[in-house]
């Protein structure tokens, strides 16, 4: 089972600007360079972070948050929807453990504090995770307009 297929099963449960880029002909493609950006734009984060200065840090910090929050949101949804989703294996048993280990780390570390975490660092996770999204969507689409040479979200 794929985003995709399981987003064209579940369109009913979709907002319509959602419902109307998975019609979308470039829907696949969307998906697949988002997943890619996905990866890799974190990598890049995380190499900031080797010059170990504050704002360095809590950038990557806020990174690992938002994955934290995105694999307890694909773990949610399963649950809500009592079905498997998409992602949720990966989220559950890769994503999920590997932010806690690395929150733990910066603890261990003294290079934070739980308190700063839950304080400052989630907070601003919350507030940014819809618009990393929606940079990662429009970002994906921008780079299949320059590969495809065409605008994205036209209709079928």
């Amino acid at each position: 089972l794929t985003m995709p297929q399981w987003l064209n099963d579940h369109l009913d449960l979709l907002p319509r600007i959602i419902r109307t880029a998975v019609e979308s002909k470039d829907f696949d493609s969307l998906i697949t360079i988002s997943l890619i950006l996905a990866t890799i734009l974190p990598f890049l984060v995380f190499a900031l972070e080797t010059k170990y200065t504050k704002p360095a840090m809590n950038l990557s910090l806020l990174t690992v948050m938002i994955f934290f929050i995105n694999s307890i949101q694909h773990a949610l949804f399963s649950g809500m929807t009592r079905s498997y989703t998409p992602g949720v294996l990966t989220a559950v048993f890769i994503i999920f453990p590997f932010t806690i280990f690395v929150m733990s780390r910066y603890i261990q570390k003294e290079l934070t504090t739980a308190s700063e975490l839950m304080k400052r660092i989630l907070p601003v996770a919350i507030i940014l995770y819809v618009p990393a999204i929606v940079f990662l969507w429009l970002l994906s689409a921008a780079v299949l307009s320059l590969i495809t040479g065409t605008l994205c979200f036209k209709p079928n």
